[in-house]
């Protein structure tokens, strides 16, 4: 997350704030992570790979 997050360098300045930003960081990362689980998203992938198999 220091990459993605822009933790690797902090740009704000004190402690509370900056707890603040990572708790933000997480929380968005791990949205992204449940989208990514998400059984719906899951069967368009499939269907994706199903159909590139068919097509090649």
């Amino acid at each position: 997350m220091k990459t993605v997050g822009g933790l690797r360098k902090t740009r704000y300045l004190g402690l509370d704030r900056t707890e603040l930003h990572s708790y933000l960081v997480a929380a968005a990362y791990n949205l992204l992570r449940i989208a990514r689980l998400s059984p719906a998203l899951h069967e368009v992938r499939l269907q994706h790979a199903i159909a590139l198999a068919s097509a090649g």
